[in-house]
């Protein structure tokens, strides 16, 4: 499987670890997918626990805070898409 047989499923939401996410990715090395979690919430208090990643800007300093995303294989080890890949695939 490729990246190109991949890139027919960006945009596509799942259920990801319980997130909601959404595919905003794909990348050539593995190949894998990068997931933004859709549960971001700009308005989260920076004092709470909060999911939403604080973005550098070019030179290091804290910026804004950001989606959190999730980087994953897109194949198991026997070289097959991963479960929910799968059932995207055959969705589409």
């Amino acid at each position: 499987m490729t990246c190109d047989d991949l890139r027919h499923i960006m945009g596509k939401q799942l259920n990801y670890k319980g997130h909601q996410c959404e595919i905003i990715e794909v990348l050539e090395d593995g190949p894998q997918l990068v997931l933004r979690n859709l549960d971001y919430d700009p308005a989260a208090d920076a004092s709470q626990d909060s999911r939403n990643p604080i973005q550098p800007n070019q030179f290091g300093e804290a910026h804004r805070r950001t989606p959190e995303t999730f980087t994953v294989p897109a194949l198991d080890k026997n070289q097959r898409p991963i479960a929910f890949l799968e059932k995207l695939i055959r969705a589409s």
